[in-house]
């Protein structure tokens, strides 16, 4: 018997669904399959006129570690075409939140890393629990960081981008905050009801509104 797949949840209540990664025994780590999975969902929830915001959030006390450098780790031809498979299905993830029609928040409840930090500073609003940090570690694995360059980029500016990439240091929430990474930090007890009531706000708002709104701003920034 086939077991349904539940490494992701989405839950809609009140003009809101959260997507939850949950692989809290591998730090919420992303496989080929979660990550066809997320895009699925997304494609879904794109399309849902009931929905009005899109918050992402990790189980456990992570966020994401990033890809699951387990899944693929022979060296030949075959587990490297997996390998790149799976890096288009994640830039097809985040161009999807990065340009979802509605509002989006990512709720750091806990480290993300590379993939994982890519996800969350897709979204529109981040907000980020005060005992997780964020980094982009790929350069120390030997992996040349092509997705999350034009992110950082649009976020911090090219010389911050290249320090983080190149230094792979992982950032305390408050420094993520004084550099635009994220947007607010909340002691990590309080961070989900925080995230709950700017949700609740955000779907307060007129739908159609918010939606030119986030295409206005998108126009002006690229």
């Amino acid at each position: 018997m086939n077991l349904p797949d539940t490494s992701l949840l989405s839950i809609s209540a009140n003009k809101i669904c959260t997507l939850t990664i949950n692989r809290p025994a591998k730090k919420n780590a992303l496989t080929t399959a979660l990550l066809k999975n997320f895009l699925s969902l997304l494609n879904a929830i794109s399309e849902d006129k009931n929905i009005s915001v899109l918050v992402i959030v990790g189980s456990g006390d992570v966020f994401s570690s990033g890809v699951d450098l387990k899944e693929f780790i022979d060296s030949g031809d075959e587990a490297a075409e997996m390998r790149s498979k799976r890096t288009d299905i994640l830039r097809q993830v985040l161009e999807k939140v990065r340009y979802f029609p509605v509002p989006t928040v990512a709720v750091i409840n806990g480290h993300a890393l590379g993939a994982g930090a890519a996800i969350a500073l897709s979204t529109d609003l981040a907000l980020m629990s005060d005992e997780a940090t964020i980094g982009f570690p790929e350069v120390a694995l030997g992996i040349v960081p092509k997705l999350m360059v034009p992110i950082l980029v649009d976020k911090v500016g090219s010389r911050l981008a290249v320090e983080l990439l190149l230094t792979c240091e992982r950032l305390p929430a408050f420094d993520a905050k004084s550099i635009g990474l994220i947007n607010k930090v909340f002691p990590a007890d309080t961070l989900r009801y925080e995230a709950q009531s700017l949700a609740l706000l955000l779907s307060s708002l007129e739908r159609d509104i918010a939606i030119d709104t986030k295409l206005t701003i998108k126009d002006a920034s690229f």
